[in-house]
């Protein structure tokens, strides 16, 4: 394997295009030799020369802040992009020819979230896209702690709760539509143009941080946040004082809702027993 460890360049641009060459040329030999690793070869170039005192910490670190801020607009315009916050038309289209309970798109969830990012930096980005404009938190790209299974499963529920927000709106601007043109019958039918699926699997195989406590354990906090949705979503459409029916529905989730919660309690209870 070549590699360079001569004298680099003395600007950070510089830096930046002696280092990415040097990269690109570690990838070719890579596709040759398979024990090369072109990320990991370049790291030992860059910790040659810091170690040589040709390049400094804080030249490497100038360097890298530059490109953070790059990929950090990058990834905002991506998510302007698939969101259509990037000019692209929001309003709803005319529905009312179509079959609103046939599905059109659906999307599918592993609840397997990316964990390159810590979740107060993910928050910050999606913030950023919302507004068009914003510069990255120092460290955005800073390698993150140990993810435990909790970490895992409270992002994953984060997602879905994003998603099934977002489901809401959009069947609630589809049934606004529908009375606007249907005063009538616009209850008839209920919207199913966008949904959301998910596979959630709790794999005891190959992991020694899942035990079948956990599985039950996680499965009860997802009945409870759902029923806590169904719940408050009921108790804010003000339908309950003046329908008996919406508010038997109230009462049975709340019942419902109170006996999860002693369900999950026991299994807290027992893991800190285990511990």
């Amino acid at each position: 394997m070549t590699r360079t460890t001569g004298t680099a360049h003395n600007t950070d641009t510089d830096l930046g295009t002696v280092w990415l060459e040097q990269l690109i040329e570690l990838r070719k030999q890579g596709m040759q030799i398979a024990d090369i690793n072109p990320v990991s070869a370049l790291a030992d170039i860059i910790g040659e020369q810091i170690d040589r005192g040709v390049v400094t910490v804080d030249q490497l670190r100038q360097l890298l802040d530059a490109h953070a801020g790059q990929l950090w607009g990058q990834r905002v315009a991506n998510l302007r992009m698939q969101t259509g916050l990037d000019g692209g038309d929001q309003t709803l289209p005319d529905l009312n020819k179509q079959d609103i309970s046939r599905t059109a798109y659906r999307a599918v969830f592993t609840a397997h979230p990316v964990f390159a990012l810590r979740p107060d930096v993910s928050a910050q980005m999606t913030e950023h896209a919302d507004a068009g404009t914003g510069t990255p938190p120092p460290d955005a790209f800073a390698p993150r702690d140990a993810v435990t299974l909790d970490d895992e499963h409270a992002e994953a529920m984060q997602a879905l709760q994003n998603a099934r927000t977002a489901v809401n709106d959009i069947n609630a601007d589809i049934l606004r539509q529908r009375r606007a043109a249907h005063p009538q019958g616009w209850r008839d039918v209920l919207p199913e143009t966008v949904g959301v699926s998910t596979w959630v699997g709790y794999d005891l195989d190959g992991r020694s941080d899942i035990s079948w406590q956990d599985s039950f354990r996680l499965r009860l906090r997802e009945k409870r946040d759902a029923l806590t949705v169904y719940h408050q979503t009921i108790m804010d459409s003000g339908l309950v004082a003046s329908s008996d029916a919406m508010a038997d529905i109230a009462a049975r989730l709340t019942e419902e809702l109170t006996r999860t919660m002693a369900h999950i309690q026991s299994f807290d209870i027992g893991d800190a027993k285990a511990d």
